[in-house]
């Protein structure tokens, strides 16, 4: 059973759905596949962007006796999300409340969700999603919580909102420019040249607090490679590369600004 699981794994690694599903079946078929079987199939359906097999595979665990745990229910929402389909997403979040016994949404399904937001520009629904991390959900957002939320604010110009939103987690985001660069190019395209250089001097700052963190761990030896590959469905719902965050976006909206906002300079 490990063997077919570990195979399993490596055909939704490779995108290999017909592989993967040639595993799955027999296993099925057999009546040996496990709760791991089911995750990991969920997980190929969902990164080959076939979400109607996600959900059915979510459907057949539970008729097989295994409820689905929050990495379950996290992929199906990843496939949901990657087709913009907010409506659907919101709906397994509601579901996965109602469960019984209740599977709450851990900050990684949230994240999740929240990029789906924005993909789909649903604003409102990823607001509302980011506050129920605490009030409903007994959870912490953590950076990518706050960089999604702010982002998608950002990207509907409501400016106040998102700043207030940062300020409330400053110490969290003090390393991480993408939110404050969010922030600068939306007073860049309000106009509102004061804030736009506060907010992209921000930016260089975190970017340089986020560069001596990197040396500073990089000199903390090596990684701990005791966990290595127990994780692959876990990695492949909360793999997500930002590179907003670079040096060079940072350098890119001081440039946008002064071109847009000739009065004020950044230096």
């Amino acid at each position: 059973m490990l063997a077919d699981n570990r195979q399993l794994a490596k055909c939704a690694q490779h995108k290999q759905l017909a592989e993967a599903r040639a595993i799955y079946e027999p296993l099925l078929a057999a009546g040996i596949a496990n709760r791991f079987t089911f995750t990991i199939f969920l997980n190929a359906c969902a990164r080959c962007d076939d979400v109607d097999a996600a959900a059915s595979a979510l459907a057949r665990m539970r008729s097989s006796g295994f409820e689905p745990d929050v990495v379950a229910y996290t992929t199906l929402l990843k496939a949901h999300c990657a087709r913009g389909d907010v409506h659907s997403a919101s709906a397994l979040l509601v579901a996965m409340c109602a469960a019984s016994p209740p599977v709450r949404p851990n900050v990684r399904a949230v994240n999740t969700f929240l990029r789906g937001c924005l993909l789909a520009g649903a604003v409102d629904e990823g607001v509302g999603a980011f506050r129920r991390i605490r009030t409903h959900w007994r959870a912490e957002p953590d950076v990518s919580s706050v960089e999604y939320v702010v982002q998608l604010l950002t990207q509907a110009l409501r400016l106040a909102d998102a700043e207030a939103i940062a300020a409330e987690f400053a110490p969290l985001i003090s390393a991480e420019p993408a939110v404050t660069l969010a922030l600068a190019r939306a007073a860049a395209l309000l106009g509102d040249a004061d804030k736009c250089e506060a907010h992209a001097r921000a930016a260089l700052a975190a970017a340089d607090r986020a560069d001596a963190a990197v040396a500073a761990d990089a000199d903390g030896g090596a990684r701990s490679d005791e966990d290595e590959g127990t994780a692959d469905v876990d990695a492949d719902v909360d793999a997500d590369v930002d590179a907003d965050a670079s040096d060079a976006n940072v350098a890119h909206t001081v440039s946008y600004t002064h071109l847009t906002l000739p009065t004020k300079r950044i230096v």
